[in-house]
């Protein structure tokens, strides 16, 4: 199973945000990187069908259509928040709203609860959602995202407002989706580099790397984001340290 983009190009007015970008994402997780203003948000949202691009998108070799972003894919968007008193139970049902009528299915209900369990906020599906931690309107929004048993997850900086407890509780939680192809846009390198199964690095309107994360290295780092960094690796676990900018007049 993958998902293939073949010469995309995207732009905003005069500027080219993507121009002619191939890449495939396999079945896993894939964290897209790069500077802001790189295009990691808007490659999802061209995924998804929410921007005007050229080029193809394919699944298991046949071009996506609005049927296919519909019922498979899954977006879940940086902005995404919940200030009204709706309970979680209703927000996760929302999720699969072309299948919701007038009267919700069991089937539909008893699979939320479900997703609720195996998130661990089972407990919460009777509270407001605007009345959650970030953390816990996180794990709400990933189970809105899973209820339709998408074949792709977008996520947009799932853990950006986050604790580092929830931070990592919610990139383990995406590590046990093992059947679907998980894009997740994301700035935390070494957070990056611990959960995800590949890696691709963004800038100057293409893909500059694509592979494992124990083959993102110093150099690559310095070349891309200006920063100085070593490497660390402790219990085999590998990660970076922020040293210095490369250069204070760089752009």
């Amino acid at each position: 199973m993958a998902l293939k983009i073949q010469s995309l190009c995207l732009g905003y007015g005069r500027k080219q945000v993507l121009e002619n970008l191939d890449v495939i994402f396999q079945k896993g997780i894939t964290c897209l990187l790069g500077r802001n203003g790189a295009g990691k948000s808007s490659l999802l949202k061209a995924i998804f069908g929410l921007v005007n691009v050229q080029g193809e998108i394919f699944h298991n070799g046949k071009i996506i259509d609005r049927a296919f972003i519909r019922d498979e894919i899954s977006y879940i968007p940086q902005s995404a928040q919940a200030v009204s008193n709706i309970s979680v139970f209703d927000v996760v049902l929302l999720g699969d709203v072309f299948s919701l009528r007038f009267m919700v299915a069991e089937e539909i209900k008893e699979k939320a609860k479900s997703i609720l369990s195996a998130l661990g906020i089972r407990h919460l599906m009777h509270h407001p959602v605007s009345a959650l931690s970030g953390g816990e309107k996180q794990i709400v929004f990933l189970a809105q995202a899973l209820i339709k048993n998408p074949k792709v997850l977008l996520l947009d900086e799932p853990a950006s407002s986050l604790d580092i407890y929830n931070q990592i509780k919610v990139m383990k939680m995406l590590r046990q989706l093992k059947d679907l192809i998980v894009i997740v846009a994301a700035h935390d390198l070494n957070l990056s580099l611990k959960f995800s199964d590949e890696i691709v690095l963004l800038d100057n309107c293409n893909v500059v790397y694509q592979g494992a994360p124990e083959c993102f290295d110093n150099a690559l780092i310095e070349k891309i984001y200006q920063v100085k960094s070593h490497s660390i690796c402790e219990n085999n676990v590998r990660g970076f340290l922020y040293t210095d900018i490369v250069d204070e007049s760089h752009d």
